[in-house]
């Protein structure tokens, strides 16, 4: 069978570095276990031949070049076919979905429950010292108890902020851990590009925590669903 030329090569490197550099990525996060931050910076590749291709990548000034062999060999005519292959089995082994989402739409109870849970945050932080203390009496003492430990005068401001740390501090904190774990992977496997999307999903998920993933992961499952049945038929 003939070998690529170097014109088919020329071509082959122009195309897939102008319009794939997101496949490229992806190649080299399954195939060459690069970090998915380290893979998406400008990949590009800088060899291809029969035998093998290489892919450029990495921040300016610290760039790595990863090499990856053809086998089978690669001959004319076949890279198209075969490159698909690749990013089909990479997409596949790195949990990427066939669906892409760039928008946020919630159902409208995830909207109503984010919006008073946010309400009811605004309104501790906001809230005056004095109704925050006897709203909630039994965390006075554990509060003042703190302080105390920590040689500082329990003055109601101190007291205040001790207790809406207390409320708040451990529900910012596991909505965070919710973006991080549960939240980026879902905008990772449904190829939330958009900045806009990925902003408002992760400030959404901060304020309103599980119910938002959830919403986009439901909206993921469903897209993907419709998309198999239009396969199937």
């Amino acid at each position: 069978m003939a070998q690529v030329t170097p014109q088919e090569a020329s071509r082959i490197i122009s195309h897939m570095n102008a319009d794939h550099a997101p496949s490229l990525s992806h190649y080299l996060e399954r195939f060459a276990h690069a970090p998915a931050r380290v893979a998406a910076l400008a990949p590009r590749i800088t060899e291809f031949s029969t035998d093998e291709m290489a892919i450029e990548y990495g921040p300016q000034g610290k760039r790595s070049t990863w090499h990856y062999t053809f086998d089978p060999p690669m001959y004319a005519g076949q890279a198209r076919k075969r490159l698909e292959a690749m990013h089909s089995e990479a997409r596949k082994q790195l949990g990427l979905s066939d669906v892409t989402i760039d928008d946020v739409r919630l159902p409208t109870l995830t909207l109503v429950i984010t919006l008073v849970f946010t309400l009811m945050q605004i309104f501790v932080l906001l809230a005056p010292n004095t109704t925050v203390i006897n709203f909630l009496p039994w965390l006075k003492p554990l509060v003042v108890r703190g302080l105390n430990a920590l040689d500082c005068v329990p003055t109601a401001d101190r007291v205040a902020l001790g207790i809406k740390l207390a409320l708040l501090g451990p529900l910012f904190g596991a909505h965070t851990l919710e973006i991080f774990f549960s939240l980026n992977p879902l905008l990772k496997r449904y190829n939330v590009e958009s900045p806009t999307a990925r902003a408002l999903y992760t400030i959404l998920t901060f304020f309103g925590g599980f119910p938002i993933w959830t919403a986009l992961k439901a909206r993921g499952e469903k897209l993907e669903h419709k998309l198999n049945e239009g396969k199937s038929h």
